[in-house]
């Protein structure tokens, strides 16, 4: 899978435009990353953008975050290891 060229984060999903522009797409999960593993259903859950609380060197600007009803983030890319 290729990597995204601005931040280098692997598992970008490729888009091509109608103009044929790539863009790069974080994955949307498919369940939350709460104990209960809710989907994320239409309706139950919250996109969001972060910036970075990553310690340095820091390889992206920010964390697309999807937010279960239950409250569990999930992240992409995910977070660094000391912050989850």
């Amino acid at each position: 899978m290729p990597a995204c060229p601005h931040c280098g984060a692997l598992a970008h999903q490729v888009r091509v435009t109608r103009a044929g522009a790539r863009e790069f797409v974080a994955p949307t999960p498919a369940r939350c990353s709460g104990p209960d593993r809710h989907p994320l259903a239409a309706g139950r859950y919250q996109v969001s953008w972060t910036p970075c609380p990553c310690p340095p060197p820091r390889t992206h600007r920010g964390h697309h975050t999807w937010t279960c009803h239950c409250g569990a983030a999930t992240h992409h890319p995910p977070l660094a290891a000391e912050l989850q």
